[in-house]
């Protein structure tokens, strides 16, 4: 069953997160994951406005999802975007 991981972000350093944008996405495709949703424009049609941008990846399922995340190649990536900016970051399985 799928899962999917939500990201939604707000950039600190723009400098610091083009090394992140360019490093991430080999380590997503060798886990199985896929992009849906990458920064796109929103719109808040009801509840507080939030102006983080917002990434979806979609996994072959929620052990996929949580291999890539504590996998050893993420966490070398995953700094650069700790230092980038404040981002939370949600599992979700599908129905």
């Amino acid at each position: 069953m799928p899962a999917y991981t939500i990201v939604q972000g707000m950039v600190t350093d723009p400098k610091l997160f083009v090394q992140y944008i360019q490093a991430v996405p080999a380590v997503v495709e060798q886990y199985g994951g896929q992009y849906l949703v990458k920064g796109s424009a929103s719109e808040i049609l009801e509840g507080i406005d939030d102006t983080r941008k917002i990434v979806i990846h979609q996994w072959p399922n929620a052990d996929a999802a949580r291999e890539f995340w504590y996998s050893s190649e993420y966490q070398v990536v995953r700094k650069l975007r700790e230092l980038a900016g404040e981002f939370q970051v949600t599992l979700v399985e599908s129905l």
